[in-house]
């Protein structure tokens, strides 16, 4: 048993922690398929901020993706027609904003689609 919904990520070569239950919680980043392997080719990638990206068997066989000098597919942005790390054109980058990234798929960058706990307040110390 795990404590962790669908695959834990981790950030080595494993991906994923060996133990996972069978809950597929990502999607592919081009047709929103569920899908959660990385490794199912090369690694793709956002062109801008270099944010790992899921890309499901099917959509990777309906294109011929160009590889990168790095072997990876970087011809594709993480927000689809922008890369969410940047600023909107509207802003400059001195306002750029502090909110949190949202992922194709509508989770955080985390993964996660959890709000955090609100911290509780610390108790009041007595003299």
């Amino acid at each position: 048993k795990t404590f962790f919904a669908g695959k834990n990520f981790v950030f080595d070569r494993r991906r994923h922690e060996p133990l996972y239950d069978s809950r597929i919680l990502g999607c592919c980043h081009q047709c929103k398929a569920p899908h959660d392997d990385y490794d199912n080719g090369p690694e793709c990638r956002c062109k801008e901020c270099r944010l790992l990206l899921l890309l499901c068997d099917r959509c990777r066989a309906q294109t011929s993706w160009p590889l990168a000098r790095n072997g990876c597919i970087q011809t594709l942005l993480c927000g689809h027609d922008r890369c969410l790390a940047a600023p909107p054109p509207s802003l400059k980058p001195s306002k750029r904003s502090k909110a949190p990234r949202q992922t194709a798929c509508g989770l955080g960058s985390s993964g996660s689609n959890l709000k955090p706990e609100p911290e509780a307040s610390a108790p009041a110390q007595v003299a």
